[in-house]
């Protein structure tokens, strides 16, 4: 409520000759407005002060927005300032300020102890309120109580958050704090001489400890060193105590025996010359990672497994092939060696072996382990130089096996070709990449048991030594190789029967081969397909390229069968053929079963004699092979060649366009009553079309395929072969006759002679 005129200026100085005399008037005007204030709040216009809430709330005669003061309700959170709802003798009262205390006095009479200390205020403990209090007695104990007027022990922390220190309450101390949830919260602070005490404490102790620690290292490390160049005393107990107390292990110079059986779970360092001689029948098992330099450090009799647990993860499986003897330019056979790292990372986990730049000396085989990945520093870099044959140099024992940058060459002392291969792909989802082999009768072999197997960026050399029938530089007896980049770009009139090839000698079904980027120039077939006993089905060849110029490479594809076997469901890409190719693509069917179902598109073969595709049956069937409109073929002196009968081979007329001729484009048997329809690829074709049946049946005919087709008669005095312009169904022209139909873009043929009837059809056009 504001006065006017108020104190100040009723009560100023006056004059300057009667400066304490106010006037009169105006002190009546000030003496009158505290009146009715007075008047106001004994009305219940001001406020009303009680002691509970309850007593608060029983009282609803006032009118609205009253405000009322509770201040000493044994439930803290009670008192405050309240204000009146709704009218006189009705409504509610609600809370809308704390008490306006900002400092309150406490007093520990020492009614509690010294650590549960019992303060009494005349005003209630709030939150919002600074607490004045003294303290009776020095505190013996952490953590300290206050309890305000019976209430809630709150702990009493110090300004920075902490617990008071033993003796930090003394005896006559006043502090300051503030209630803050289930804590006292000091804005003063605790004694600084408990402080220091406490601190000086904590010293000592931490000092005592790291004293223990570095004893007991200096007690490890002296033992470790003891033993460090003996051969005969036992060092599992100092190996034991230096990984408790350092939480690692380090191998001196020298020898370190371990003669019982020893598992170590922490980070591992080698020093130079360092390394541990397991005795026999011991196993040291390493679970962590391992620092040392390319260095022999795995020794002995004993075994070594290099595992790991979920909180190492891989770490200890990343190993150089020098950790356990493997050495390059060495003259004596590393294999051995590789083999222990391989048993050493065994087959729970994945795994790296390294290998230095340099020559490994190899005499006989070695299997990997799970997922273990033989790393070389590159091709020409990391060579495994063989000395002998028989044996593959890699064999899978397990599945994902990889092999990268890393190099196959026979030794100076081999004078004669290896028949054995250089890797041996038997588990599934298995990699090489990065790899580059000299010649031998198969390089790789993808066994039956190595599905999914991904072939990258292989590198071949053959020298001079031509290698007989079933050679190849990839064999291919799995389901879904995926091979992408095949290189052999030197040859000395060298070279496999097929750089690679599918199916030979697998012992079930191979499906889905992709095969990608092939080069090459020795004289070998670029991609075999081969049902023998069984069937090679739905792959994809793309990006086949010949270029030798010396030699005669048989075809830069083929696809073959013999036995039982079958070839279907493949689509060719993207195929280029140098002159001295003896064939550009080869389809032979000699078997019982079927080669059939297969697309050929963009394919260039630049020779100039033999044939460009050539049809070869003599069993089975042999039908449904497709020749798009890309392929050019028409340099050869016979582009299409066919031998035995065949049933549904379509050729694109635009895959035999050259000066005036298109070419074959079906040949096959054709039932009676059916028509078949061929694509001519233009929206207008003028030109000649040949068509003969059996060997009775004939006709040359002129031909206009556009939205207004023509035909003329029948050249040839054959009256059952016909010509209309129309499309053909099967039964659309008269039984009997032999129909050629002509319609915008296309060709049909109806066979209604009363039989089968093998068919072929030349066209001829601008």
């Amino acid at each position: 409520m504001a006065f006017s005129p108020n104190a100040e200026t009723v009560f100023a100085d006056g004059p300057f000759g009667s400066p304490l005399q106010p006037a009169k008037s105006e002190i009546r005007s000030l003496l009158a407005q505290y009146e009715a204030a007075i008047d106001a709040y004994s009305s219940g216009a001001g406020s009303i002060a009680k002691s509970t809430r309850a007593l608060l709330f029983a009282d609803l005669a006032h009118a609205a927005d009253v405000t009322a003061w509770v201040y000493a309700d044994s439930t803290v959170a009670y008192n405050g300032i309240y204000r009146k709802s709704g009218a006189s003798g009705t409504g509610s009262w609600s809370l809308i300020l704390p008490l306006p205390f900002s400092f309150i006095i406490a007093s520990d009479a020492g009614t509690g102890t010294p650590n549960a200390i019992q303060a009494t205020t005349s005003l209630p403990v709030s939150s919002s309120a600074l607490v004045w209090m003294n303290v009776f007695e020095a505190n013996t104990a952490s953590p300290v109580t206050v309890s305000f007027n019976g209430g809630s022990a709150l702990t009493i922390k110090t300004n920075s958050g902490n617990d008071v220190a033993v003796g930090g309450l003394t005896a006559g101390m006043i502090v300051m704090g503030i209630v803050s949830g289930s804590t006292f919260r000091l804005v003063s602070d605790q004694a600084s001489s408990a402080i220091v005490a406490a601190a000086e404490a904590a010293q000592a102790a931490a000092e005592d400890a790291a004293d223990r620690a570095e004893a007991a290292a200096a007690t490890a490390l002296a033992t470790v060193a003891t033993y460090g160049g003996s051969s005969s005393s036992d060092s599992s107990a100092a190996i034991a105590s230096m990984a408790s107390a350092l939480g690692f292990v380090r191998f001196g110079a020298g020898s370190t025996l371990v003669d019982a059986d020893i598992a170590i779970d922490v980070p591992i360092e080698f020093q130079m010359g360092a390394y541990i001689t397991a005795a026999a029948t011991r196993t040291v098992t390493i679970t962590e990672v391992i620092d040392s330099p390319k260095q022999h450090i795995f020794r002995g009799d004993g075994g070594f497994i290099l595992a790991n647990d979920s909180d190492s993860g891989e770490n200890a499986r990343q190993v150089h092939a020098s950790w356990f003897g493997a050495f390059p330019g060495k003259s004596t056979d590393q294999a051995p060696a590789i083999q222990k790292a391989f048993d050493a990372v065994g087959n729970s986990r994945e795994s790296v072996i390294k290998f230095d730049v340099g020559n490994y000396l190899i005499s006989s085989g070695m299997t990997t382990t799970r997922a273990a990945l033989v790393q070389g520093a590159g091709t020409r870099r990391t060579v495994f130089l063989v000395t002998s044959d028989g044996y593959s140099v890699f064999t899978t024992g397990h599945t994902a096996c990889r092999f990268a940058d890393i190099q196959f060459e026979h030794h100076s002392s081999v004078v004669t070709n290896r028949v054995s291969p250089w890797i041996t792909l038997s588990h599934d989802f298995c990699e090489v990449e990065r790899v580059y082999m000299q010649d031998s009768f198969n390089q790789i072999i993808v066994g039956p048991g190595g599905a999914n197997a991904k072939l990258r960026d292989i590198n071949m050399v053959w020298r001079a030594y031509p290698f007989t029938a079933s050679s190849s530089g990839i064999l291919v007896r799995a389901a879904g190789c995926n091979i992408d980049g095949v290189f052999s770009n030197y040859s000395a009139n060298g070279g496999p029967a097929a750089i690679i090839a599918v199916g030979p000698g697998a012992s079930g079904n191979v499906s889905a081969p992709v095969i990608d980027n092939v080069n090459y120039v020795c004289a070998s077939i670029g991609v075999l397909v081969h049902g023998d006993s069984i069937s090679v089905s739905r792959g994809r060849i793309t990006n086949v390229n010949y270029r030798g110029s010396a030699g005669n490479a048989p075809q830069a594809i083929k696809f073959l069968t013999s036995g039982t076997g079958s070839v279907f469901g493949f689509t060719v890409e993207g195929v280029e053929i140098a002159s001295t190719a003896t064939a550009g693509i080869t389809f032979e069917q000699n078997s019982s079963g079927a080669i059939k179902e297969i697309v050929v598109d963009g394919v260039y073969d630049s020779g100039t004699t033999g044939n460009g595709i050539e049809f070869i049956r003599t069993a089975g069937v042999l039908s449904d092979i497709v020749i798009g409109a890309t392929v050019n073929v028409r340099l050869r002196a016979t582009p299409v060649f066919f031998s035995g009968s065949n049933t549904g081979i379509r050729i694109d007329p635009r895959a035999m366009v050259g000066g005036d001729v298109a070419g074959v484009f079906f040949r096959g048997s054709v039932a009676d009553d059916t028509a078949f329809s061929v694509t001519l690829g233009r929206q207008i074709f003028s030109g000649v079309a040949i068509i003969t049946a059996g060997v009775v049946d004939m006709g040359v005919f002129g031909i206009r395929a556009a939205s207004a087709p023509a035909v003329s008669a029948n050249r040839i005095t054959d009256a059952n072969v016909v010509a209309v312009a129309t499309s053909l169904a099967g039964t659309t022209g008269t039984d009997g006759n032999l129909t050629l139909g002509v319609q915008d873009s296309a060709l049909y043929v109806e066979n209604r002679t009363g039989s089968a009837q093998n068919i072929s059809l030349t066209v001829m056009g601008a």
